[in-house]
């Protein structure tokens, strides 16, 4: 079968322009990966949280990511008293919604300095050790690196890991 320009329909697109023939197969790259891993670490994973005595923060740069979670503290806010209060709770985690993607990259920097400056003021209030996690889309589309750069910053703490998890399903 040919289509336009006389090009096979595979190399393509909608528009009738040429795409990359050495595209990686997702089916193909996937099944390359290794298989599950055997065991269910989730309870190991909650017993050295609850070991550890520190609360799990996770900043969540927009709704979609916290509408999947459940049993875990939701805030919409980052005030310190009501960090402190729930930095006191016995909740091993608690999402702070920051909805920074939405906000242009210096608003969502500014935001991010903020809040870090708040857990680090609540924290030592509190007197709990913190993880924090800056979850963001896994398409890449928040403010990367500057909200996590601006985050540690404001907790005044080099953060002794960055892991960057992207995935792009097409």
């Amino acid at each position: 079968m040919t289509c336009l320009k006389g090009l096979p329909a595979a190399v393509l697109d909608i528009g009738g322009n040429r795409v990359n023939e050495n595209r990686i197969r997702k089916d193909e790259r996937l099944s390359q990966l290794p298989p599950e891993w055997p065991v269910d670490l989730l309870p190991q994973i909650r017993e050295s949280i609850h070991k550890s005595g520190q609360k799990v923060v996770v900043l969540d740069d927009d709704p979609t990511g916290t509408q999947t979670v459940h049993g875990v503290p939701v805030l919409t806010g980052w005030a310190v008293p009501d960090l402190i209060q729930e930095l006191a709770s016995s909740d091993p985690a608690v999402y702070l919604l920051t909805n920074s993607r939405s906000l242009p990259a210096e608003e969502a920097q500014t935001l991010n300095h903020e809040i870090g400056t708040h857990l680090r003021q609540a924290q030592t209030a509190a007197g709990r050790e913190l993880t924090l996690i800056s979850r963001s889309d896994s398409t890449l589309r928040g403010h990367f690196p500057s909200e996590v750069s601006a985050l540690e910053k404001g907790f005044q703490e080099n953060f002794s890991a960055w892991l960057i998890v992207p995935f792009f399903p097409e």
